[in-house]
């Protein structure tokens, strides 16, 4: 009993990350040659230091906008649910934006997901938020060439964020 106590101390009070993956593995992300949905995903990388092959593909001229480049190797790459952007790490194959970021966080800088679960709450939470500051900010651009309207739109969900913000 007590060689498991020391084991679990040990285990409790370990700098490490809680897994066994490679930390110095080098993923794909695969998306548009775009910032869109994938830049998120790449500035994680970067703040996370990780070394990462960024692939893109590219949409053909209007007005077909041929896709291609994509959906000839969409249904190639092993993914289970075959999407931009995605993210392949040593046979993790994982697509969606959200769950691509918390598996970057999780494997690499783990802290960022929150170490308590207040912390986790919070970090769930203005995910939710900027989420919704996103459609917010990106859908009126396809529907409108007004840019106040769309500024206008943001103040009030970007206000509320900005004053959660103050003093942390």
């Amino acid at each position: 009993m007590a060689a498991l106590r020391a084991e679990v101390e040990r285990l409790k009070s370990s700098s490490g990350p809680a897994h066994d993956l490679n930390l110095k593995s080098k993923p794909t992300l695969g998306y548009w040659d775009i910032r869109g949905l994938g830049n998120q995903c790449r500035a994680l990388l970067m703040f996370c230091g990780v070394d990462f092959v960024d692939q893109h593909y590219h949409m053909g001229p209007a007005p077909e906008f041929s896709r291609a480049d994509w959906l000839d190797k969409k249904f190639t790459l092993g993914l289970d649910y075959p999407n931009l952007p995605y993210l392949i790490d040593e046979g993790i194959n994982l697509t969606e934006t959200n769950a691509i970021m918390k598996y970057i966080c999780a494997k690499w800088n783990p802290e960022l997901l929150g170490r308590t679960p207040v912390e986790i709450g919070n970090v769930e939470m203005m995910t939710a938020h900027c989420v919704e500051l996103k459609s917010k900010s990106t859908y009126p651009c396809y529907a409108t060439d007004d840019r106040k309207a769309v500024l206008a739109g943001m103040q009030e969900p970007l206000k509320k964020v900005m004053d959660w913000l103050k003093g942390k």
